[in-house]
């Protein structure tokens, strides 16, 4: 396993699998909650954001963070990918930026 790293931008990481290395581009979408919406964007966060997103062409794997108790309101969604046209197919031209749905724009701070 190797560490997450939070960045504003995404990052180029190579990773050693079945004695290969394989060059990716990794995304970390870290959203803050409102106070009192947990529940809420997680509902939304697990059952409509994360299959979205596993369901794009060109993802090689998802990690998802979720707030160990009720007084943290972080969510976190590391998404690794195999190139940027694969990001762009999912968010678009401006892919360096987070991809935030109108179901969640009044759940995230």
């Amino acid at each position: 396993m190797f560490p997450l790293l939070f960045t504003e931008k995404p990052l180029v990481l190579i990773v050693r699998r079945a004695h290969k290395y394989q060059l990716m581009i990794v995304r970390t979408f870290k959203a803050t909650i409102y106070p009192g919406k947990n529940e809420e964007f997680k509902t939304f966060f697990t059952q409509i954001a994360i299959p979205l997103v596993k369901l794009q062409e060109g993802l090689i794997d998802l990690f998802i963070g979720l707030p160990m108790d009720e007084t943290s309101n972080v969510f976190v969604m590391t998404s690794f990918w195999k190139d940027v046209d694969a990001i762009k197919k999912f968010s678009g031209e401006q892919w360096q930026n987070a991809v935030i749905d109108e179901r969640e724009k009044y759940l995230v701070q």
